[in-house]
């Protein structure tokens, strides 16, 4: 999450340089997202369905 947020790379920055699939990034970055919002316990924001 550092690297996107904080130091700017792209998605595919990221994956090039762990050598994994972008997919993979985007997946890692949302759950640590997740993960970081219920840590700290802020509410998901997003509308019922």
């Amino acid at each position: 999450m550092m690297a996107r947020h904080l130091d700017g790379f792209s998605t595919a920055e990221i994956a090039e340089s762990m050598g994994l699939e972008q997919a993979a990034v985007l997946q890692n970055l949302s759950r640590a997202r997740r993960t970081l919002k219920q840590q700290l316990g802020i509410a998901d924001r997003r509308r019922p369905q």
